[in-house]
């Protein structure tokens, strides 16, 4: 699958937008854990533990799904990112239709 210029500075910008939705998701639970431990709902140990854990899960997954982006990986990049309701049908509005085809081609949706 080849994509033009245009298509591909759409594309990277909606995907750039999901990954930051992604590590704010992912900040937020490292937050709920700091949070418990400050009220001493958890311990040090288990707070650590938490954090660790959700910050080697989530860097392995960030690094395997936004890695090394050409343009076949990022059509699926983006249909996962879709079918995963990272983003939705508001971040497609202004991309290509040839894109949108190809993501509700990848997705199986029929729009």
């Amino acid at each position: 699958m080849q994509l033009n210029d245009k298509q591909r500075i759409e594309v990277k910008g909606v995907i750039e937008s999901a990954k930051q939705t992604e590590y704010k998701s992912f900040n937020n639970i490292i937050a709920k854990a700091v949070k418990e431990l400050k009220k001493g709902v958890k311990t040090e140990e288990q707070a650590y533990n938490k954090i660790y854990k959700k910050v080697v899960k989530n860097e392995h997954h960030l690094a395997h799904r936004y890695a090394e982006l050409d343009d076949a990986k990022s059509m699926r990049t983006l249909a996962e990112v879709f079918a995963d309701d990272i983003i939705n049908m508001y971040d497609f509005e202004n991309l290509d239709q040839f894109v949108k085809k190809e993501v509700y081609r990848i997705t199986g949706i029929n729009a």
